[in-house]
């Protein structure tokens, strides 16, 4: 077993979006309340936003305007374990780390490639890290690189098509032995409209549930649009292993250029506050 954070890489990936940049905003709907409020605020305190209880928005379910697939979920006041799980006091008994690899195999066989795993411990990776596992080729690991893209044109009828071809194509990287699905909606185009990820990743999740598959193989997400900690939670809640969100990290850079996050002068720990704030706030949403 080999730990994630301990390859060494001489290779840095920054997340900066170059000429993308704007084009990635518009497309994946960022508003400047989710840069100034939320992306910047964590980045900023390495914690999650704080803001008011009270929240007056019509239920997406019932308003006639487009929203993302998150905000068809809704988090009930006081949902919580009982007894409950104190996530700041208990930090020390509480992890988010896990495993890519063998790990889904049957335990009850004696074999030496139940080693055969890479251990992360925090979900939430950089660009470099993804890099990593995008070509890891520890012990002979391989991945399936999806696209979560459907034709723009064809509308509905597009993205049910795509769907179903995602789907089946991480059925066959099951059957193809591969270690780990790497679902990706970098590559947008005018042509190319991104699936949504909550979609793509529940959708690919319960196909492999029903073919008997899913424990065979783990979900790599690489997104521009997860930004909130509910997104997070969501999308590791149905089946995501790991997730790059590339857009909210090419975001910090800007502001870093900008100058308008000044409370920390590194950028690595900037990034590194950042991905403390999701993981958490996951801790307290997906304990």
């Amino acid at each position: 077993m080999v730990n994630l954070e301990e390859i060494e890489t001489g290779h840095q990936i920054s997340p900066d979006m170059a000429g993308d940049h704007e084009r990635y905003l518009s497309s994946f709907n960022y508003s400047a309340e989710d840069i100034d409020k939320i992306i910047k605020e964590m980045a900023s305190s390495g914690k999650e936003p704080i803001g008011s209880m009270g929240n007056d928005v019509p239920l997406a379910v019932l308003s006639r305007k487009p929203y993302r697939l998150f905000n068809y979920f809704k988090q009930l006041f006081a949902q919580v374990t009982n007894p409950p799980i104190d996530p700041i006091r208990e930090e020390l008994v509480m992890t988010l780390s896990g495993y890519l690899g063998s790990l889904q195999q049957n335990l009850l066989e004696t074999s030496p490639d139940h080693v055969k795993m890479v251990r992360f411990r925090n979900p939430v990776i950089t660009n470099t890290y993804f890099g990593i596992v995008k070509n890891l080729r520890y012990k002979g690991f391989s991945a399936a690189n999806l696209k979560m893209h459907f034709d723009a044109e064809r509308g509905a009828a597009g993205l049910r098509e795509s769907l179903e071809q995602l789907c089946n194509d991480a059925e066959k990287a099951v059957d193809d032995g591969k270690n780990y699905i790497i679902l990706s909606d970098r590559g947008i185009t005018s042509e190319l409209a991104p699936i949504p990820s909550l979609l793509a990743v529940s959708a690919v999740h319960h196909h492999l549930i029903e073919k008997r598959k899913r424990m065979q193989i783990d979900i790599v997400v690489e997104s521009a649009e997860p930004r909130e900690i509910m997104h997070f939670a969501l999308l590791f809640g149905y089946g995501a292993s790991i997730i790059n969100p590339y857009m909210s990290f090419a975001i910090i850079e800007r502001l870093l250029l900008k100058i308008l996050i000044t409370k920390f002068l590194q950028k690595a720990f900037i990034l590194t506050g950042n991905t403390v704030s999701i993981t958490g706030g996951t801790r307290r949403q997906y304990p």
